[in-house]
C-alpha cells in the first residue's frame, strides 16, 4: 500500500472469499488498488471495486519489470504498480 506517497505494508489475509470480503470492507472511496494478474484476478477486483475507489489490474509490462527486478520485496513491487 502507498500512504503519503510511501510504500506501507498491508498485510496478509487468506484467499477465501470471507478473508476477501473483510479486506474489502477496511477500504474507502480514497483507497486505490493494483492488483498483479492472476487466474483469480477478476474475481477478486470484483469484490474490492465495491469498496475501493480505484482498482486496477496491472500492466504485464509493469508486472514483467517486476519479474525482472534484481531487489524482489513487497515493498518495491508495491512502488513499481501503484503510479
Amino acid at each position: 500500500m502507498i500512504e503519503g506517497g510511501r510504500s506501507r505494508r498491508a498485510g496478509r489475509f487468506a484467499t477465501t472469499a470471507e478473508a476477501l470480503r473483510r479486506v474489502a470492507t477496511t477500504l474507502t472511496a480514497e483507497d486505490h488498488v493494483v492488483l498483479e494478474a492472476t487466474c483469480n484476478t477478476e474475481a477478486i477486483a470484483r469484490v474490492l471495486q465495491q469498496h475501493a475507489g480505484r482498482v486496477v489490474i496491472s500492466n504485464p509490462l509493469r508486472t514483467r519489470a517486476i519479474a525482472d527486478a534484481k531487489i524482489k520485496t513487497d515493498k518495491i513491487d508495491a512502488t513499481v504498480l501503484a503510479p
